[in-house]
Order: C-alpha cells, then structure tokens, then sequence
C-alpha cells in the first residue's frame, strides 16, 4: 500500500513538516527580493496566469515573471506584471505590479499603474498608481494618490 506507513518510519520529510518549514520572517522585516536572474526567467507567453486557490495560506515572499490569481490568503510582498486577487482572497502586505484586479480584500502598501477595484473588492492601506478604476460598491479605506509619478 502506497500510504501504509507514516513519513517519519519511510525516512522522507514533506515541505509541511514543523522541522522543515522556515520560520515566519519578524512582523515588518525587510523580505528578500528575487533575483535578477530570476526575474527575467523565460516563461511562456501563453497568457495564464499562476492560480492560487481558496483555501490556501501563503506568508512570505511571492515574486513572478507572469500573471497571478489568488483566490487564498497572502500575507507578505508579491510581485509580478498582473495581479488578479478574487472575490474570496486576501493580500496582507506589499504589492508591486505593472496592472491590479481587486475583488477580495487588500490591506497594504501598493504600487501599480492601473488599478481596477471590482464591487466587492475591499482596500486599506496605501496606495500609489497612475490610473484607477473603481466599481459601484468598491471600499476604499486608504490613502491613495493617484496620477502621474514626479
């Protein structure tokens, strides 16, 4: 049987076990950026996105060279060119990128060029972006500039 014995009596470790998993980083510390190299990493120009389903915690760093959805909960810095955050996710933290679809709940920092607050999207925090489109229903409860970099 595949499943018969416990990990610990197979001699593996999992991602998941308590001893392998690094500590969460100190609340405000300064969180690693990716790699240059990394960043421009060739990825398909297919179109889709990195999909991150509900249900599903992330806390850390998120960086990528192509379009992300997030229907979980996020609680760090993402990076990438297009975000999408879904009616049932949230992002706590810092966001860098190029264009941002809000249906869930954002509390943070962000920093795009266009930004598109759907009805049920939520927004605390800071915002900085060029352009913003806000849907009948949208919260905004941030300090926001909108326009124009000097």
């Amino acid at each position: 049987m595949l499943f018969s014995k416990p990990k610990s009596e197979r001699g593996e470790t999992s991602a998941a076990d308590p001893e392998s998993v690094p500590p969460a980083p100190a609340p405000g510390a300064v969180l690693p950026v990716l790699d240059d190299a990394v960043r421009r990493k060739p990825r398909p120009d297919d179109g889709r996105p990195s999909v991150l389903g509900p249900g599903v915690l992330v806390r850390g760093y998120i960086g990528s060279p192509g379009p992300l959805h997030f229907q979980g909960d996020i609680e760090g810095t993402v990076e990438a060119p297009q975000v999408t955050l879904g009616a049932e996710g949230s992002i706590r933290g810092q966001m860098a990128c190029d264009r941002a679809s809000l249906d869930g709940h954002f509390d943070g920092r962000l920093d795009c060029r266009d930004l598109n607050v759907g009805a049920s999207g939520r927004l605390d925090g800071q915002v900085r972006c060029d352009n913003l489109v806000l849907a009948l229903g949208a919260q905004i409860n941030a300090e926001v500039k909108v326009g124009p970099r000097d």
